[in-house]
């Protein structure tokens, strides 16, 4: 239920306010520190038992892609803009619900084979508005929206908008419900602005400075031939912009070994994540990631396992228990 909520949620990128206010009131009763920085990361901190502690930052990006209206036409109809990574065949004739319940289908006055796959700038949205003072008064310039959910869960299966990444804000949710007590200190952070650039991340390490970094995001299996839906989440090793420590991603593999957690390995030379950014920060931050495999990313019908959530649940969970330093 917890996940449904979270992916019902419009946050779109840069736009985060109901998503971070939605996080913020479910776990305050669980912890005593919540902060939401400049930038508009949620951090929580949980202080450690040790004399000589560690800093240790768990993050998973809360915001998803989007459009924004950038003109509206005398007829009606909206032009829009992407706010993250989005293609032309993820959106054509999808439903999009901007942020003030109005709603209205993506469509082309061209034929849709003859553009670009990233020509957002060729598409309308069309809310059934007859005029452009209809329109104006409805929806203004620089609103946003995005696809309009439709989750669905079943034993095995669940579907929905912005699975990327409110699977990983789930799973931290779940840990800071345990009200568990470490040894080191963990910050974990709800980051935004991600799909626009990795900016939130980016903030929360220069402003923490932790020791060790753990980002907990998904990946998608389309194009990748060694990571399948259902056979665990996958331990990044690298992509192409950051190679994980090889100590951490031992003492992970190590953790799968020794609990029997369901666990496959992510060697990917597409694809980044908000490691890249954290390994840039000039710090000397160890980092390492936790991929929760999915199919469709980016559309309205993101598709992820309950096996990978949960042994992606399981095995952070170890991990932060674990004597990692």
């Amino acid at each position: 239920m917890q996940l449904e909520k979270l992916s019902s949620i419009i946050g779109v990128s840069g736009y985060e306010e109901n998503i971070c206010k939605f996080i913020v009131e479910y776990i305050d009763k669980f912890v005593d520190n919540i902060e939401i920085d400049n930038i508009g990361n949620i951090i929580v901190k949980i202080e450690g038992k040790k004399d000589k502690k560690k800093k240790i930052m768990i993050i998973s990006h809360m915001d998803e892609v989007g459009l924004q209206v950038t003109s509206i036409l005398n007829d009606g109809r909206l032009k829009v803009k992407s706010l993250g990574s989005l293609k032309i065949t993820n959106l054509y004739m999808q439903r999009i619900v901007f942020r003030n319940n109005e709603q209205g289908i993506v469509y082309c006055d061209n034929n849709i084979n003859n553009i670009g796959i990233r020509d957002i700038g060729e598409l309308v949205i069309d809310c059934g508005y007859s005029s452009y003072l209809e329109a104006v008064n409805k929806i203004s310039l620089g609103e946003v929206g995005t696809f309009l959910n439709n989750y669905r869960e079943s034993y095995n299966t669940i579907i929905g908008k912005a699975l990327d990444n409110r699977i990983g804000c789930s799973i931290l949710i779940k840990i800071i419900e345990e009200k568990l007590q470490y040894d080191n200190d963990i910050y974990f952070v709800f980051t935004s602005k991600e799909e626009i650039g990795l900016k939130g991340a980016r903030v929360a390490t220069n402003n923490i400075k932790p020791d060790i970094a753990v980002v907990i995001d998904t990946i998608s299996t389309e194009y990748i031939k060694n990571i399948a839906i259902g056979n665990g989440v996958a331990i990044k090793i690298s992509d192409s912009l950051s190679i994980c420590n090889e100590k951490l991603v031992n003492k992970l593999k190590e953790i799968s070994n020794t609990k029997n957690i369901l666990t496959q390995f992510e060697v990917t030379d597409c694809g980044a994540s908000e490691l890249g950014v954290i390994d840039e920060s000039g710090n000397g931050v160890k980092v390492c990631g936790l991929s929760i495999p999915i199919m469709y990313g980016h559309t309205a019908n993101c598709l992820a396992n309950k096996k990978d959530i949960n042994s992606c649940l399981q095995l952070m969970k170890e991990f932060l228990s674990s004597n990692i330093i």
